[in-house]
């Protein structure tokens, strides 16, 4: 391997790299190291400072021409760019609706059902209210009837016995009716719990659709 000439200072590569400009040429390590004679390591160093000083001294200039195609190509791809995000969102914002929409109808097939079972309820609640009368009617009845029966009765214990047993049986169906009331109220309680938290849910997904609706196009 070629060695370079010892003792080659930086003047002298200074005056190789002028000599090559005034030849028109375009200075490098080779065409340094030919004229100059010094090695790569000493020629290295101070070319890189020479190239520093002159993109300092002369920066290069991008072409007008080239500075409005790299600004046009820019411009395309960031169209493109958008073009494609926003149908994305429009696409996404669609299934967001599409969602909404069915979940509304969901919430309101629930509310009408809920509805009509707390209708039902209801209506079983007043059924059993008057089950309910009737039964403390018929007691009030039996009793007046057991306490005529204690009263003119000597010999009609038997008959008193039986009555007192109508009586118990009678009172058996009002305690079963009034457990079957209480649990019929409970039942429509939590149906109407329910029903209330359906109404707000159909609320806020209305609000959605609302906000998720598109906006009066502009001509």
């Amino acid at each position: 391997m070629a060695r370079g000439r010892p003792g080659a200072s930086e003047a002298d590569i200074q005056q190789a790299i002028e000599q090559i400009l005034a030849e028109g040429d375009e200075p490098s390590l080779i065409k340094i190291r030919k004229i100059s004679g010094a090695s790569y390591g000493t020629i290295g160093p101070i070319f890189e400072r020479w190239r520093a000083q002159r993109q300092k001294q002369h920066p290069v200039e991008i072409p007008a021409t080239l500075r409005e195609r790299g600004t046009a190509i820019l411009e395309a791809a960031l169209q493109a760019v958008w073009a494609e995000a926003a149908a994305t969102m429009q696409e996404q914002v669609a299934k967001v609706r599409d969602q909404a929409e069915r979940e509304v109808e969901e919430a309101q097939q629930e509310q009408h059902e809920a509805e009509e079972a707390l209708t039902e309820l209801e209506e079983e609640n007043t059924t059993q209210a008057q089950s309910l009368d009737e039964a403390q009617t018929q007691i009030v009845a039996l009793h007046a009837e057991l306490e005529l029966a204690r009263a003119t009765a000597g010999t009609a214990t038997a008959r008193a016995d039986e009555l007192v047993s109508r009586v118990q049986s009678a009172e058996q169906r009002l305690a079963a009716a009034e457990s079957e009331r209480k649990e019929a109220l409970e039942q429509a309680q939590q149906t109407a719990r329910e029903l209330g938290r359906l109404e707000g849910e159909v609320g806020s997904l209305r609000q959605l659709l609302e906000r998720l609706a598109p906006g009066p196009k502009n001509d």
